[in-house]
């Protein structure tokens, strides 16, 4: 018998040992998952979260501001872990 629960309309955890609810929804684990020191897919794992755009630092959205001087436009972004990255443009019309 493992801890299971289900989510109930508000939204809060609803803790039961059935793998199914009187409503026949499947219940999930209440249990994390396990953890070992020698994961061999964590690189796999991270490289798809890379790519998709799902890893924490990835899910902000870049900032632009515009600074201009007479001859150059500067574009100053700040990128998703916090870096500033001043971009030098020319301003030819």
């Amino acid at each position: 018998m493992h801890l299971m629960y289900t989510l109930g309309p508000d939204g809060k955890r609803a803790y039961t040992l059935q793998k199914v609810t009187a409503q026949g929804e499947i219940t999930k684990s209440a249990h994390p998952a396990r953890f070992s020191p020698d994961d061999k897919y964590s690189r796999q794992r991270v490289t798809l979260k890379r790519r998709y755009g799902l890893l924490p630092g990835q899910q902000q959205q870049q900032q632009v501001r515009q600074l201009s001087s007479r001859e150059f436009s500067y574009a100053c972004l700040t990128s998703a872990k916090g870096i500033l990255i001043f971009v030098m443009m020319s301003s030819k019309d």
